[in-house]
């Protein structure tokens, strides 16, 4: 079996009796000394892990792949026997909880677990096991996007049968409902669509004179006024929902507006003068309102998970919600944290009538022999645990139960264009400088997730693919962003690593991935859905497909789809534009998404895409 993968970490198990005795002049003789530990059904034995590269952490660094000294352990490991090769429906003979070590020949080797009752006749095995600080969802934020999280219903002295077992993601915000917010709602989203409606229901009134922003008549005398209509228009569009891409709106209406705010005290006059004035006195105000308060992200959402609309019939902001958003808007409901560092393998029994003595007895494959698939291994063992079996071992390697996006981007040009014709209503597009980190990547979101997966860690037929995972937590971020800067081509960024569910049976190839990305250009510019001003997140999108006609290489019958649980799948993505950049998140599972990043997708003995954004 071919699968030196880019996760390097491979373990292999091993079972061993605990009582030695006299062995006979063959193990494999008809009179071998039944175990003294069988009990009719059990035979007693040791369990060894073997970790010959020793991965370290939850987050698949590069670093961490080569550091043997760093392995963080395994917990939560269970052990399933079987009397026949493991598959939907089948019934588990025992369900084995494995705790700490005895014997152990260092961190990258393998481990040896005491007193462990084996059903005689056990063929086959399914392990499971936890990378050690990501066995429970009650934890701080924080530590949910640094390790990712898997819940699992692996509780219990028994298992009913394995279509019992299965594994989700955990969703960032379960309660949040959006729905019905309105700018007296309390929470810190309420605040943002306070700050909204206080501007817009700006108005002036001298004598029987009254203007008001939000419907104000073409003058062809009053320049301010027209210029008051102009900015009205340009501001109902507003998408972005979060408190920065407000604050930073209103800044920019405020500079726009050209004019000081209206004193204390001073009577507004009933022009474009006056309106003007009073706007910017009520956006000091709104600023005020908003503080620093920091919605969505507040609750860990990216900024774009949340969008704004106007409606001009009730002259209301509302957000955009789970219950009314269209289809290129994703859903702030079904938003998870990563994957965590599942280890999983479905593997034949292997066993011996000879006891062990230690690791070093000459007994045990060496951990370097043990993770290659050669039968010449396995020559004196047996397929089947039986009342003389004092060493069992697992025949394949541990592997790992998710797979590993490795995702590094680069700018296509020193200057990239923008949208401002489209958008903008600007003579030209802008050739936007992005040299010296004027971009930097803070976020990263997978779309195409299946909402679970089972026992074998892979989604079911008929699986919904609708959630999006999240990973907020760059590898080698820097501050004051701490993102990871974007460079200009043929130079790659530092490489950022996701743990993700596999995605066979999908009903669509393809994945779409967003990067969000800060705008340090200095400059507002425009892309799919209107300004992204100067300081304010965006998002561009790649289509990672398997099926493409360019752009993959390393593509063959095994690897068939964008995620394969215990491989990495390489994502180089290349900015070619700015003209599709999102100030609202698009829903990743739509086929109208204005795809903005190259991407080239490689798995390690796999696929290779190569994608522009």
């Amino acid at each position: 079996m071919n699968r030196m993968n880019n996760f390097l970490l491979m373990g292999s198990v091993a079972l061993s009796g605990i009582v030695a005795f006299s062995a006979c002049s063959s193990e494999n003789d008809m009179g071998a000394e039944v175990n003294p530990t069988f009990d009719g059904k059990t035979v007693k034995t040791q369990f060894a892990l073997n970790v010959p590269y020793g991965n370290t952490g939850t987050r698949m660094s590069a670093d961490a792949a080569q550091q043997n000294s760093n392995f963080r352990g395994i917990s939560n490991m269970k052990l399933l026997s079987f009397t026949a090769t493991p598959a939907a429906g089948t019934i588990p003979t025992s369900l084995i909880d494995l705790s700490t070590a005895s014997e152990s020949d260092g961190n990258a080797g393998r481990y040896i677990y005491s007193d462990v009752a084996i059903p005689v006749g056990t063929k086959n095995f399914i392990f499971y096991g936890k990378a050690t600080g990501t066995e429970t969802a009650t934890t701080t934020p924080d530590k949910l996007f640094e390790n990712g999280y898997l819940s699992n219903n692996l509780t219990g002295a028994t298992v009913a049968n394995l279509d019992k077992i299965n594994f989700g993601l955990e969703k960032i915000n379960r309660s949040l409902d959006l729905t019905n917010a309105t700018a007296e709602t309390a929470e810190s989203y309420g605040k943002v669509l306070k700050a909204l409606q206080d501007v817009t229901e700006t108005e002036v009134t001298e004598g029987a004179t009254t203007i008001k922003w939000n419907d104000i008549t073409t003058s062809t005398t009053d320049a301010k006024l027209d210029q008051a209509k102009n900015l009205w228009n340009a501001f109902k569009t507003l998408k972005a929902g979060s408190a920065n891409s407000v604050r930073i709106t209103l800044e920019h209406l405020k500079t726009t507006a050209g004019v000081t705010a209206l004193a204390e005290g001073e009577t507004p006059t009933a022009d474009g003068d006056g309106l003007l004035k009073t706007l910017v006195k009520n956006i000091d105000a709104a600023l005020t309102t908003l503080g620093t308060g920091n919605f969505p992200a507040d609750l860990n959402l990216p900024d774009g998970a949340v969008g704004v609309k106007y409606d001009e019939a009730s002259n209301k902001w509302s957000f955009n919600s789970s219950v009314t958003m269209n289809e290129n808007t994703i859903d702030y409901k079904k938003i998870t944290y990563p994957a965590s560092l599942d280890y999983f393998v479905s593997t034949p029994a292997k066993a011996r009538d000879v006891a062990s003595t230690g690791l070093n007895d000459a007994i045990w494959p060496t951990k370097e022999n043990w993770t290659k698939d050669e039968a010449s291994i396995w020559t004196d063992w047996d397929n089947e645990v039986k009342r003389t079996s004092r060493t069992i071992a697992l025949e394949k390697a541990i592997q790992y139960g998710v797979a590993n996006l490795q995702l590094t981007i680069n700018a296509a040009a020193n200057t990239l264009e923008d949208n401002a014709m489209d958008k903008g209503g600007r003579a030209s597009n802008q050739n936007v400088f992005v040299t010296g980190n004027k971009l930097v990547m803070t976020g990263v979101l997978i779309g195409g997730q299946p909402t679970q997966v089972e026992w074998n860690y892979e989604p079911k037929t008929g699986t919904t693919f609708d959630l999006t995972i999240y990973d907020k937590k760059m590898n080698g971020a820097t501050a004051p962003a701490e993102g990871i800067n974007v460079p200009v081509k043929p130079t790659a960024s530092t490489p950022n690593y996701t743990l993700v569910l596999d995605n066979n049976n999908a009903t669509t190839k393809p994945i779409y991935v967003a990067v969000e990305l800060v705008n340090n250009t200095g400059i507002d510019f425009y892309g799919a859905d209107g300004m992204v001003p100067a300081g304010g997140k965006f998002y561009l999108i790649g289509k990672l497909n398997p099926e493409a006609a360019t752009g993959v290489t390393g593509k063959d019958d095994n690897v068939n789809r964008v995620f394969l649980k215990d491989y990495t799948t390489k994502a180089n993505l290349t900015i070619k534009d700015l003209k599709n950049a999102y100030n609202v998140i698009p829903d990743l599972r739509s086929t109208a998404i204005s795809v903005g990043l190259a991407v080239n997708l490689e798995w390690q003995n796999g696929i290779t895409f190569d994608v522009e954004i």
